[in-house]
């Protein structure tokens, strides 16, 4: 059957509506969303998205890639929270300071271009330089951020050790199992070591450097800084 074309007050009203739905839709995972963020974060991509010139405007001022040019994930930071839209940049390392500056391109984006709409998750996460991410609800969230700080003390037998198989990550020793004994009542499997014997483990240049200094600190009765 052949169809019947519509009239230009037709095409004008369908595209109104069309543009009324998805505007609908852009607010309405503003909504769900805009608690997270706040000004001054720093937040990782995974889509790229249209920026606008202002909060209501349609007119297009540039495009955020989700990588960099040297092929990695660009990070943005929140430089106003909107009631419709946020107001982001992206950003570079600037090793003068030693930490992300903003730069340009800047613009209004619409959250809900930045969310899976089948799983409504937001392909966007709170920047962690750790690389250290557990999947929520709502999307990915910094492993520290998720979790519960505890202190607990170590044991240790002079014959059998610790009993403890750890893992070093770029945030702490991760604890993988934990023999009967010595045994090690305050520690869980899955549990993340952060610290040591007053040593911070989060922020070291790399795993072998966690590792280095977790060894070095690890002695009967040391205090262990634990994420649960």
């Amino acid at each position: 059957m052949q169809q019947v074309p519509l009239t230009p007050q037709e095409f004008y009203a369908k595209k109104q509506a069309d543009v009324q739905i998805k505007w609908q839709r852009m607010m309405e995972m503003h909504r769900k969303f805009v608690s997270k963020f706040v000004k001054g974060d720093k937040w990782e991509i995974m889509t790229g998205f249209p920026l606008w010139a202002n909060e209501n405007s349609e007119e297009r001022v540039a495009y955020m890639n989700p990588t960099t040019m040297t092929n990695n994930r660009t990070v943005i930071e929140i430089v106003i929270v909107g009631r419709t839209r946020l107001r982001v940049r992206a950003t570079r390392w600037n090793p003068l300071v030693q930490q992300l500056t903003g730069i340009d391109p800047t613009g209004w984006m619409d959250v809900g271009m930045a969310v899976d709409l089948e799983t409504e998750k937001l392909l966007m996460r709170p920047y962690d330089p750790h690389g250290m991410y557990v999947q929520t609800a709502t999307g990915q969230e910094p492993v520290l951020r998720t979790r519960i700080p505890v202190e607990e003390t170590l044991r240790m037998d002079p014959e059998i050790g610790a009993g403890l198989h750890l893992s070093p990550t770029p945030a702490g020793m991760q604890v993988d199992d934990i023999d009967p004994a010595p045994g090690q009542p305050g520690l869980a499997v899955g549990d993340l070591i952060v610290g040591i014997g007053g040593v911070n483990l989060v922020g070291l240049p790399g795993k072998m450097a966690v590792e280095a200094a977790f060894r070095a600190a690890f002695v009967d009765g040391a205090s262990l800084e634990v994420a649960v």
